[in-house]
């Protein structure tokens, strides 16, 4: 059920099934996927193209996850980039990172303004 819980966010657009199913004053997001955005609260300004895309944000903003598990796990993190399958997969809180190829950044969780461009040896921060 997409936008299941929306009271009084407005501008948002969400297709496929539990897609800012969770979103209650969030506002100017865009989900497509299946559970994109599920758990999206009060976030604003976020978009999510792909399965499971930035799934358990709840408050960050202004991130922009393209692929299959890309932000999955970011929770308030905020002005986040992730192109292309589990990029910054495990990033919470992080802010200000882009990640662009197959698993970049994966295990970052809360690094500030980091770059990488998937090459077997970027795809992990140590």
């Amino acid at each position: 059920c997409a936008l299941y819980t929306n009271t009084t966010g407005n501008f948002n657009t969400a297709s496929g099934y539990l897609a800012l199913g969770l979103n209650t004053t969030g506002c100017d997001n865009t989900a497509v996927g299946f559970c994109t955005l599920h758990a999206n609260t009060t976030g604003n300004a976020n978009t999510a193209v792909g399965r499971r895309a930035l799934a358990l944000n709840t408050t960050g903003q202004k991130n922009s996850a393209l692929g299959f598990c890309a932000l999955n796990k970011t929770t308030t993190g905020t002005d986040n980039t992730a192109v292309g399958y589990g990029t910054l997969e495990d990033n919470t809180t992080g802010l200000c990172n882009t990640a662009i190829g197959v698993c970049a950044l994966h295990e970052n969780t809360t690094g500030l303004s980091l770059r990488a461009f998937s090459e077997p040896y970027l795809h992990h921060k140590k």
